[in-house]
């Protein structure tokens, strides 16, 4: 359904040169949930914007390929920016042609965003907007997409979506305005949203953050229902293991902007199986596993701190935290990402190890 090739996204700033996002590539084949899991800062929100066609990129750069089927969705925008070094200086510089750059970015957009791919947003409450009922926010992509021919019809049909996630007295829900509704039910609302143009991909990005415990699990439960009875692919977008390992299919691991691994959930995420990523083996001992109702093993936090975005370390930017670094291979030389065993994907120097 979407492949991704080589996705980077630069961002010019005082600063400096902000590189949010390098050489990220996965797929999210038809049907199935991919969790894309890492701490807070390792380009997971960039990548999903990128992908969805929300990143402007305006002053920076998005590059790469982004595959819905056989389209791809970023042909034609590297002809508008490049990056120059100034000599000597260690610094870059962006040129581009900001104006051809959004045109193509939208021409290639058109007629896929909103229909054939829908996103969820982090805070439902401040993404619907405040000042337009429910019915208004629901009705008005079904009839920009030519699903429905009249307002009445579009109504029918907002309210059978609401009534498909779960939503109690939909008809009263439909009148209302997004400051009159919970954080679960405006969440619900931007399911319905997203679902109602039936789009073939659905990102989710960190979809229940504001929510808890309680109505997260209602909430992924029916991203999940959704997608089994529908077909939809989901990329799902989230920091949290727990949920990456009950609710996704497959799962990319992200650090400091690069893809470090990715590989099948039950394998991936299974902490018995010891040949993984040093960052994901860190990741899975910060969290708790019980084998029935014995404790398996003692929680460690993952050593070091996040690096910073403008002065992303040499080499593999996980070598600074990494208890496996041995030589100068692992400071100096950036690892590819390697395909080490069928649908396995890993970027590290010293995986066969």
């Amino acid at each position: 359904m979407l492949r991704v090739e080589g996705l980077r996204a630069y961002f010019s700033l005082r600063q400096g040169m902000l590189r949010a996002v390098e050489d990220v590539s996965f797929e999210v084949p038809v049907g199935r949930i991919v969790g894309l899991v890492g701490e807070s800062g390792s380009g997971k929100t960039v990548t999903a914007y990128s992908t969805a066609g929300l990143e402007i990129g305006r002053p920076g750069i998005i590059g790469g390929h982004v595959f819905l089927g056989d389209r791809d969705l970023f042909s034609g925008l590297e002809q508008s920016c490049r990056i120059d070094a100034a000599a000597g200086s260690g610094k870059t510089r962006v040129r581009k042609n900001s104006g051809k750059w959004s045109r193509q970015l939208a021409a290639n957009y058109r007629g896929v965003r909103g229909s054939r791919i829908s996103m969820i947003f982090q805070e439902p409450q401040s993404s619907l907007d405040p000042l337009f009922s429910i019915e208004r926010q629901i009705t008005e992509p079904l009839l920009r997409h030519g699903q429905c021919r009249s307002r009445r019809e579009a109504r029918g049909e907002a309210l059978e979506w609401l009534r498909t996630v779960a939503i109690h007295a939909p008809e009263r829900v439909l009148s209302s305005y997004p400051h009159e509704l919970s954080g679960g039910m405006c969440q619900r609302v931007m399911l319905a949203i997203a679902m109602a143009s039936r789009p073939q991909l659905l990102i989710a990005d960190e979809p229940t953050t504001a929510l808890d415990a309680t109505i997260q699990v209602q909430i992924l439960s029916l991203l999940r229902q959704l997608n089994r009875q529908r077909s939809v692919s989901v990329l799902l977008i989230t920091h949290d293991i727990q949920i990456v390992y009950h609710y996704t299919d497959l799962v990319v691991v992200m650090y400091a902007g690069y893809v470090m691994e990715r590989n099948s959930t039950a394998w991936l995420l299974d902490p018995r199986l010891e040949d993984k990523h040093p960052y994901t083996r860190a990741l899975l001992a910060s969290v708790p596993y019980e084998q029935g109702a014995i404790k398996v093993r003692r929680l460690t936090a993952v050593q070091g701190e996040s690096p910073n975005p403008f002065d992303v370390p040499q080499g593999c930017p996980f070598h600074p935290r990494c208890q496996m670094v041995v030589g100068e291979q692992c400071r100096r030389e950036l690892p590819p990402l390697l395909e080490i065993a069928p649908g396995h994907h890993v970027r590290c120097w010293r995986w066969s190890e």
